[in-house]
């Protein structure tokens, strides 16, 4: 009986398991700064936030490992692109890899920066704006808090301090009751109590 042996399987090349694992990596990051971290804290007030404060080092450092996955990745499709005898399926993952990671990225940096985020702008949401008065005493900026409902507790929005005395809040959903607080920060840090709470319902 004759058996006809076909071409040997091509193994997958290594640098194409590592592009994964970074794209992995980096879109996890991002989907739980994005959308999980403020899930989170909207159930328990105490869980810390991993989202870097805007401009700081850590928002800086977390950018250039972005920036560097991303390369690298580009250089892995470039690589399996030239290679003909790669298979389709690494060069669409890859591909898609590299998308995503791009797509979430540029949203990341919008959102962390105060910025309306992309997915906002395609659906034209409701949106809350804020104004107060400064404060009487020496104060570096404020934070703004939100709850909505009478048995929910307080979240802080903004992941810097604000200097400026207005606020724009971009994630509010239609027929739901909102109450919204603001606190001065002095220069060490250091919150007052509670501004008179002003309570919004979103039609």
């Amino acid at each position: 009986m004759n058996r006809t042996v076909g071409p040997p399987r091509r193994k997958v090349p290594l640098i194409v398991w590592i592009a994964f694992l970074l794209a992995g990596f980096v879109l996890l990051f991002l989907i739980e700064n994005l959308w999980i971290d403020s899930w989170l804290r909207n159930k328990s007030h105490r869980m810390p936030s991993l989202i870097p404060v805007q401009q700081s080092g850590i928002w800086f450092l977390a950018f250039a490992i972005a920036a560097v996955a991303v390369v690298f990745i580009l250089i892995c499709l470039v690589l399996l692109v030239k290679d003909r005898g790669a298979p389709a399926w690494t060069k669409l993952g890859v591909s898609f890899a590299l998308i995503a990671v791009c797509l979430l990225g540029t949203e990341w940096v919008r959102v962390t920066n105060g910025q309306t985020s992309l997915l906002q702008l395609l659906h034209k949401p409701h949106q809350v704006v804020l104004h107060w008065k400064p404060s009487s005493s020496a104060v570096i900026g404020y934070n703004v808090y939100r709850k909505a409902g009478n048995n929910a507790d307080f979240v802080k929005l903004n992941s810097g301090t604000i200097s400026g005395l207005t606020y724009t809040d971009d994630a509010v959903e239609s027929g739901i009751t909102y109450e919204y607080v603001t606190r001065s920060v002095d220069a060490s840090g250091r919150e007052s109590g509670d501004s008179n709470a002003v309570t919004l319902h979103v039609p």
